[in-house]
């Protein structure tokens, strides 16, 4: 790549990319980006709003039990939920100014240093990816446990295979790939005080810092509003609503479930101990007492759990694309492509699919091995949101000020706030949730965290230093320059010299 940068001859090289001394209003946002613009612009405001939480509470009411019980559900859900919405800022900032569908990697590629900037946007990428396959593996698999549980209800000689579960799995991703294939039009649209401890540890602090893992685990993947920025009409102002509006109302909706759900939860120790094996599947029966009611119960919220898998993942496809667009992903030319017709990236949305296939097959092998790279989707999505943050911070929070979105002088401790946060989960995230600490209970989320990390860096050292060169720039980044002084084309009668003007080109050698 060669940069070339000037403070002299400026008006030539503006005048040479915006005929008439600006931008033409025409010009596409992913265009000034430095892509080519190829999706469809049709997803509104509202359709890109996630209402998952609720689901995501339900379906995974069993690690609050274990750590912590009501206590930290309740005041874990408030803790998390408030640190999410600093992060949640602090993204919203930064898609603002860079409304493009390799969000996180894409940030930092922007905003760090020439020096690293292509290894740090290469390592964010790869771990916003890691974390998103293992969250939508996480999804189908939990929703379809819930199935297997509810057969279990109704017949309780039916023991559910590992097998069982995972065949379920690939029916609901075949439908979602389907969907996501053949209806993405259509989906557009539809988006429209007792302190319990049986982790075994003795500190009661810890316990309650463990707890905070279901609620982090919970309210995660909200960055995937930013990956459907080429794909929505006005992105820098309204990814970042879409962003704001996903967390806030996330927040309250989660709360909206846990109150009531505190005063269902009278006899913990018997759901834990039942043999139905989904936690809330028992709740819902030892609460209504009747098969029918706690099996549609809990079929609600896991019904909407398969609803999300689409837009899960619609946004993880995208990610692909805008990875292997810029090069970085294994065989980039076959996984950018865009079927024409239906303007989707179809080879990036079955590889999406196929690696939480692969990830899911693993159940029947290890239920050990299965959990530990699921926790991937919490330490992956919190490290990838965590390094455009802090490199922002390391930057001096340099950004145009021009953006719809920016956050001004409450900036640095929304950043610094939000890192805190974001370091901290990711710390606890390695720490073993039950002691004693055997083989089989053991953390492993350090070692898989390490292994996707020598799966990058052998794809790094095999193809992405040669072909992964960042967005491809056209465009002119105005480093400097005055607002006033282009405000009109040709109208310098007006314009004020208020600085110098800097124009970096970047292009492929």
């Amino acid at each position: 790549m060669t940069d070339v940068s000037s403070s002299t001859n400026e008006k030539n090289i503006f005048d040479s990319i915006y005929p008439g001394g600006r931008e033409p209003e025409h010009c596409d946002e992913t265009e000034r980006l430095g892509y080519k613009q190829e999706f469809r612009r049709h997803f509104s405001l509202l359709a890109l709003t996630a209402m998952g939480p609720p689901s995501a509470i339900f379906l995974t009411l069993v690690a609050p039990l274990n750590s912590g019980g009501p206590q930290a559900l309740f005041w874990g859900w408030i803790i998390v939920c408030t640190f999410t919405i600093f992060v949640a800022f602090s993204l919203g900032e930064l898609c603002s100014a860079f409304p493009s569908a390799g969000g996180p990697s894409y940030w930092v590629f922007r905003i760090a240093s020439p020096r690293w900037r292509r290894q740090l946007s290469y390592v964010t990428g790869w771990l916003n990816l890691a974390g998103q396959w293992a969250f939508g593996a996480s999804a189908v698999f939990e929703s379809a446990f819930t199935f297997t549980a509810a057969a279990s209800l109704y017949h309780p000689d039916y023991v559910a295979q590992p097998w069982h579960v995972v065949l379920i799995c690939f029916f609901f991703l075949a439908l979602s790939v389907i969907a996501n294939i053949f209806a993405n039009e259509y989906l557009a649209k539809i988006n429209t005080l007792l302190h319990i401890n049986n982790t075994g540890w003795s500190s009661h602090a810890l316990v309650f810092i463990l707890g905070l893992l279901q609620s982090a685990f919970t309210m995660i993947g909200y960055d995937s509003v930013t990956h459907m920025s080429e794909e929505m009409v006005e992105p820098a102002k309204n990814v970042p609503k879409a962003l704001l509006v996903t967390v806030i109302t996330g927040t309250f909706s989660g709360l909206v479930v846990i109150i009531p759900l505190l005063f269902c939860l009278t006899r913990i120790d018997d759901i834990l101990a039942s043999e139905i094996g989904s936690p809330f599947l028992a709740l819902m029966y030892f609460s209504t007492d009747s098969r029918p009611a706690g099996v549609l119960l809990a079929l609600l919220p896991t019904t909407c759990a398969l609803l999300a898998l689409n837009s899960m993942l619609m946004a993880t496809s995208r990610t692909v694309y805008a990875f292997a667009r810029d090069g970085a992903f294994p065989f980039p030319s076959f996984f950018r492509r865009v079927d024409e017709t239906r303007r989707v990236p179809t080879n990036a949305l079955v590889v999406s699919a196929f690696i939480e296939v692969v990830m899911l097959v693993l159940y029947i092998g290890s239920s050990t091995l299965f959990y530990t790279i699921i926790s991937l989707a919490t330490i992956g999505f919190d490290l990838a949101y965590l390094l455009p943050i802090a490199t922002l911070m390391a930057n001096g929070r340099k950004l145009d000020e021009s953006t719809p979105f920016k956050l001004g002088r409450w900036g640095w401790p929304m950043n610094i706030a939000a890192s805190v946060y974001l370091a901290f989960i990711s710390a606890i995230m390695l720490i073993p949730t039950v002691s004693p600490v055997t083989p089989s209970n053991m953390n492993y989320t350090s070692c898989i965290l390490v292994f996707i990390l020598l799966v990058a860096a052998a794809f790094w050292f095999s193809q992405g230093r040669r072909t992964f060169e960042g967005p491809d720039l056209h465009l002119v980044e105005q480093e400097k320059v005055s607002a006033e002084r282009f405000s009109a084309a040709g109208d310098k009668s007006n314009a004020k010299s208020g600085g110098d003007v800097h124009v970096s080109v970047v292009r492929r050698a």
